[in-house]
């Protein structure tokens, strides 16, 4: 008997793994900086942090990278984000790709600085886009602490996963 209840449990638990769509997140941020200061990429990945759990929380299988990795193994044939995202998902097995870019102000003199948009768009792994390119404008007190300031974007990046998620329902 705990064999048979095994087995079907077993069973259930693959074919639900089977029939779970797997996400390739790549994240950017649009500063030029060779080498992100750590505050830098303590708000990306916090970002995905954020839209990570929310994937994860629905079912979904996902994996994770810097955009700029994605660019550098898609190679010169990647013209554009579409094509990243069909030679990443291609390669990295994922049905899905979401890109998002972090956008900090142009200028800034505070050691802590704070973004003020997010941008995001999905691809199918063929590069078909099924969630239009969204911009959110992000107004967060400034005069947060720092593990506040983090502890919100990632659930700006929950917020924003579960808008993308609710779509793909849609698809």
């Amino acid at each position: 008997m705990k064999k048979t209840v095994f087995i079907l449990f077993f069973t259930v638990v693959c074919l639900a793994a089977a029939a779970a769509d797997t996400v390739l997140f790549c994240i950017s941020d649009n500063t030029d900086q060779e080498e992100p200061t750590a505050w830098t990429v303590s708000v990306l990945r916090a970002f995905e942090d954020g839209v990570m759990d929310a994937f994860f929380d629905a079912g979904h299988i996902v994996t994770n990278s810097f955009l700029n990795e994605c660019r550098d193994i898609a190679g010169k044939d990647a013209e554009n984000e579409a094509d990243v995202a069909q030679i990443m998902g291609s390669r990295m097995g994922a049905d899905r790709v979401m890109i998002m870019e972090i956008i900090f102000p142009e200028a800034f003199s505070d050691d802590l600085p704070v973004p003020v948009k997010a941008r995001y768009t999905m691809y199918s792994n063929t590069g078909k886009t099924v969630f239009q390119e969204t911009e959110t404008v992000l107004e967060i007190a400034e005069e947060k602490g720092e593990e506040e300031l983090l502890d919100s974007f990632t659930e700006i990046g929950i917020e924003i996963a579960s808008k993308m998620i609710s779509g793909l329902q849609v698809f």
